[in-house]
């Protein structure tokens, strides 16, 4: 289901991007999916992955300050620092003044805001493994050079390096990547978040994935959290791929000729939607094509006798106009033809409950 909805979000935020393309040329199509971190896996941020001894987590914005609570006075216990900023305990930045990063609509509250959205934290020790996360990418992509924009608050930690290889490991060293940021940089910002804005030109491939752009770390003790990442291609010479051809990779497939869908599978069978997994819905209307077997209730209608169904349950293995197992296994279900074929057995057996009944009645009246 998550990478449906990122699917989604990338055909918006193309469209977007091109209606966007004359006033900012490199204001691209924001390449990180779920960057405002409001899908989630548990406790975290969905998509994104790590290697080596460090842990992800999806915290509240208002955690060090990123933002603030958007109200008139400050609420009670709140922070006295922004570096002592909780989820219940935020930094009240002013009347209605959510802070310098986001001042009125932010990802928990505010004017216009989208309150479901969290920021990344990062914990843990990078010792001499790799030691760095992955971002969730689309991944149909090939420009050279890329434009990368964060927020970046950094309590503990030697550098955090962004770009190729990033916290990857050669033995002799870790590599940085193509930049990276320092504590000390962090600590002189304003409220000790530091605005990323680097353009670099990293690995050269078709697949955005992994380590061609990597957040890597070194230090001990590393807390680090980031905020709003994006990254968007400013090559003018690189390459993207279709709207159609980015929704299918992140998992909802249109077929150029017969149009036919298919959601986690290319390949449909010839059906107009094809599901490859399960499927939740609060409610599944199916139109009728067939006739309804309430015929059965005419008086004209000659149910099977008994016996005669005994006879073809044992010679079958199943019941008369229900399919078998091996054409479920072959052909699947027609909910329509199979809740047919059950509601015809039911009414069926109420007609051979009802002349039982009646043939009941009549032997207690001969005693």
């Amino acid at each position: 289901m998550n990478r449906i909805v990122s699917g989604m979000a990338v055909l918006l935020l193309l469209c977007m991007a091109e209606k966007g393309k004359s006033q900012n040329s490199d204001m691209g199509p924001n390449l990180i999916n779920n960057s405002y971190i409001y899908l989630l896996d548990g406790s975290k941020p969905a998509g994104y992955n790590v290697d080596g001894n460090i842990t992800i987590e999806a915290v509240h914005p208002f955690t060090k300050g990123f933002e603030g609570p958007y109200c008139p006075t400050a609420p009670a216990g709140a922070a006295a620092s922004v570096d002592a900023a909780t989820a219940s305990t935020p930094y009240w930045f002013g009347v209605y003044n959510k802070g310098g990063r986001i001042s009125r609509g932010g990802l928990a509250d505010g004017w216009g805001g989208c309150p479901d959205g969290h920021i990344l934290k990062i914990t843990g020790n990078s010792n001499s493994n790799n030691c760095y996360v992955t971002f969730p990418f689309e991944r149909n992509v090939f420009p050279k050079t890329y434009r990368f924009r964060a927020w970046i608050k950094i309590v503990n930690a030697d550098w955090v390096g962004f770009g190729t290889d990033a916290g990857y490991n050669y033995g002799q060293y870790k590599c940085q990547g193509n930049f990276s940021v320092t504590k000390a940089q962090t600590d002189a910002a304003a409220d000790g978040w530091y605005f990323i804005d680097k353009t670099t030109t990293f690995s050269s491939t078709t697949s955005l994935d992994g380590l061609v752009f990597s957040m890597g770390f070194s230090g001990q003790n590393i807390e680090v959290y980031l905020a709003l990442p994006q990254l968007t291609p400013v090559d003018p010479t690189g390459w993207r791929s279709s709207i159609t051809d980015v929704i299918s990779r992140e998992g909802i497939t249109i077929n150029p000729t017969t149009k036919n869908v298919g959601i986690g599978t290319y390949d449909t069978k010839g059906h107009k939607l094809a599901v490859a997994g399960s499927m939740v819905a609060e409610q599944v209307v199916v139109k009728l094509r067939d006739q309804w077997p309430d015929y059965v209730f005419d008086p004209a209608y000659s149910a099977m006798p008994l016996n005669k169904v005994e006879t073809y349950v044992k010679e079958n293995g199943h019941l008369p106009d229900v399919p078998s197992e091996k054409e479920l296994q072959e052909q699947g279900v027609d909910l329509v033809k199979m809740n047919a074929a059950l509601l015809k057995k039911v009414e069926e057996l109420t007609l051979h409950v009802i002349r039982l009944d009646k043939e009941v009645a009549r032997l207690k009246k001969r005693r």
